[in-house]
């Protein structure tokens, strides 16, 4: 937060804010007369440099795709291709070097043999490699090979450059294709035959030593005896596959009927939480000291000192201790309690009044799938890319080019952007769409909430959701970067290095989570105000500093209530899903049908309700808001009847407190105002905070 503080204050000079969009905080602005009206629509654009780099930088994207397409060869990764650049058990090969061994129809050749593999360098670089329909295999006990020179065997075992479609090259300027290399006979059959097995999924045939063969026998071995298995728990999974899909169902309306019944529910999941945290404490303490009586009233009897005891009179000390702190730290944020409720329900009101933003994960879930897909299909195609050339024996080689590794951790950091520009997208149309609603005095009088949001985001903050998920994504790139450094030097460096290193990378993650958090409510802001990035997240950092304990509880207790929500979800399914699969009889293994459905209802929960979490935060964000630029007088509160009551009693526990209650009167005026297109009696602009 300081460095984002240091930021403004020595790079947001007038003229680089009026370039940026940033940390503007112009006291005549024109649009100030309507920030006491909600999300502003006098709006205009901010960080447009940053939209035009990220657009810029996506376009870098597609060129390293362009060339990634022409350059590499997928298949070569998964399938190997052989000495020529065929791509084994793959018909439509190109010619890749000029040679009629290159360019063949390889369909029938699906696995990758190496010629003359010695114990000291089993894969040179001089070895020939040919695709073959099968791994030969060499009935021998004289050891890993026979020799082959004029051998049949050779020839039905398809190693030897004159197989069809190969063919040994007999011309001078091409001779040392077929003979420079000296794991070749002049028939183009290697001078040894090896014994040799499939590397289990990989089509590579590597020499049956004992090792690999104990290896592979092992696999197909377990293979076997887990096939039958396999079969099984699929038939199960497809027998109890409407099951399943009825248990997501069941989620996904527990999570909804949850959300919207919260208005109703909040008061008593939230004191029900307090409540049994402090009896657990209670219960805690009880605990450790009726131990505590016993072993001293046994140290009695026997007339010796104990070392439990002393651990346990101490144990009951801390207990003690901790729980009359809690206990009165609750009783001091008595009213923050209050405050997280009353943000509950009016959360829960927002999204029964604009149901269509509970399915906006979906939509975002379907645009990072179709975006992964497309990322890790151009990846392939990169690792894989490179230049044909031949080396001095003939055999194709394909070379890196100079900047693949920058090409590289472009296309990951394009991933890291990417990813955080759309998740920053949904939390702002979310967002937006619930300040409108809050800023609405007639909630009737709402229209279309959920697509102006959309429209301000794409007409306006493109170039802020971009600013914000850059800084994102830079910190987690550091990360990445410091994360292969400690793979590099895992046991080459001390102790102390090794454990610096890990604390760094404690302390990025944890300025990660703090920058995460300070982005989304600068969003949110943003949302409501329309200021750049800089300017958003400034001015809600001062809002959070201002209100520190609300923040508090609202991140505290509201976030521990969402995730025993969560458990009910997944607990109440289970328990459904369970009832339903034991009394089955066909299936087999029904304890990993449910272990499925558990964890299914698990991410149903949490994706829905972390919808609901966005729309509390900016609740809250829009309450502290209301609280500062309305004073419940001459400017009314925009706050609900509930909300309402809370600054009331607040009011009445804290006489010396500024903000006060709103008359009646004036919220009727406000109203009233609104309606008609003008302002309450004796309404000035609120001050631009």
């Amino acid at each position: 937060f300081s460095s984002l503080l240091f930021f403004r204050e020595t790079f947001c000079t007038p003229h680089t804010a009026e370039a940026m969009g940033c940390c503007e905080d112009n006291e005549e602005d024109p649009r100030e007369e309507d920030k006491g009206k909600g999300p502003l629509e006098k709006r205009s654009c901010t960080d447009i440099i940053w939209l035009l780099l990220f657009i810029g930088f996506w376009v870098g994207m597609w060129i390293i795709a362009g060339y990634s397409f022409s350059n590499g060869n997928w298949r070569r990764l998964v399938y190997g291709s052989d000495s020529f650049g065929n791509v084994c058990g793959f018909s439509k090969n190109s010619k890749a070097i000029n040679s009629s061994n290159s360019g063949l129809d390889m369909s029938s050749r699906k696995y990758l043999y190496y010629h003359y593999v010695s114990d000291t360098n089993p894969f040179p670089d001089s070895a020939l490699k040919l695709c073959v329909a099968s791994c030969p295999q060499v009935d021998t006990t004289t050891g890993l090979s026979g020799i082959c020179d004029g051998s049949q065997d050779c020839h039905a075992a398809g190693v030897c450059l004159n197989n069809n479609p190969y063919q040994v090259i007999t011309t001078a300027t091409a001779e040392s294709e077929a003979t420079t290399s000296d794991d070749q006979n002049r028939q183009g059959c290697p001078l040894r035959l090896y014994d040799s097995t499939e590397l289990p999924g990989l089509r590579r045939c590597i020499p049956s030593t004992k090792l690999t063969s104990f290896i592979t026998s092992a696999f197909y071995s377990a293979f076997n005896k887990v096939q039958e298995n396999l079969t099984e728990i699929f038939s199960d999974f497809v027998n109890a596959g409407t099951r399943i899909i009825y248990a997501c169902l069941i989620a996904f309306g527990l999570s909804v009927l949850i959300i919207l019944l919260m208005r109703c529910l909040a008061a008593l999941l939230i004191y029900g939480l307090v409540l049994a945290g402090m009896a657990a404490l209670i219960a805690l303490c009880t605990f450790v000291g009726v131990q505590w009586k016993k072993v001293r009233d046994e140290n009695a009897e026997l007339e010796t000192t104990s070392k439990n005891e002393k651990a346990f009179q101490g144990l009951f000390i801390v207990c003690l201790v901790v729980t009359v702190v809690v206990f009165f730290i609750l009783v001091a944020m008595r009213n923050r309690i209050r405050l997280v409720v009353c943000v509950f329900e009016e959360a829960s009101k927002a999204m029964g009044r604009m149901p269509q933003i509970i399915f906006t994960p979906l939509t975002t879930y379907i645009f990072l799938g179709g975006f992964f897909s497309l990322w890790l299909f151009v990846y392939f195609y990169l690792a894989s890319s490179g230049t044909a050339q031949t080396d001095e024996y003939g055999h194709v080689k394909y070379v890196k080019s100079d900047d693949y590794q920058k090409m590289w951790w472009y296309w990951m950091f394009g991933l890291l952007w990417t990813v955080q520009f759309v998740l920053f997208s949904e939390d702002f149309i979310i967002a937006g769409a619930v300040a409108m609603w809050y800023f609405t005095r007639n909630k009737a009088d709402i229209q279309s909430p959920f697509r102006s949001s959309v429209y301000r985001l794409v007409r306006y903050h493109l170039g802020s959701i971009a600013f914000g998920a850059f800084i994102i994504a830079l910190v987690k790139l550091i990360r990445m970067i410091l994360a292969y450094i400690q793979k590099k030097l895992k046991g080459k460096t001390s102790k102390i290095v090794e454990f610096l290193l890990c604390c760094l990378q404690c302390c990025l993650w944890c300025f990660e989570k703090c920058l995460k958090f300070l982005s989304k409510n600068a969003f949110i802001y943003m949302a409501i105000h329309g200021n750049s990035f800089c300017s958003s997240a400034r001015k809600v950092f001062l809002l959070f500093a201002r209100n520190i304990l609300r923040v508090f509880a609202i991140n505290t207790i509201g976030s521990f209530a969402l995730f025993m929500v969560k458990l009910l979800i997944v607990c109440v399914t289970g328990a459904i899903a369970l009832q339903w699969l034991r009394t089955d009889s066909s299936l087999h293994y029904y304890a990993l049908v449910l272990l499925a459905i558990v964890v299914f209802a698990w991410f149903i929960a949490d994706t829905f309700l972390s919808v609901f979490k966005t729309a509390i935060d900016t609740i809250f964000v829009s309450f502290l808001i209301d609280c500062e630029i309305n004073n419940g007088k001459d400017k009314a509160y925009f706050m609900s009847d509930n909300l309402l009551k809370f600054m009331k009693s607040g009011a009445k526990n804290t006489p010396q407190k500024t903000v006060e209650a709103a008359p009646a009167k004036a919220v009727e005026a406000g109203k009233a105002a609104d309606a008609a297109g003008s302002t309450p009696p004796g309404y000035t602009a609120p001050p631009n905070y």
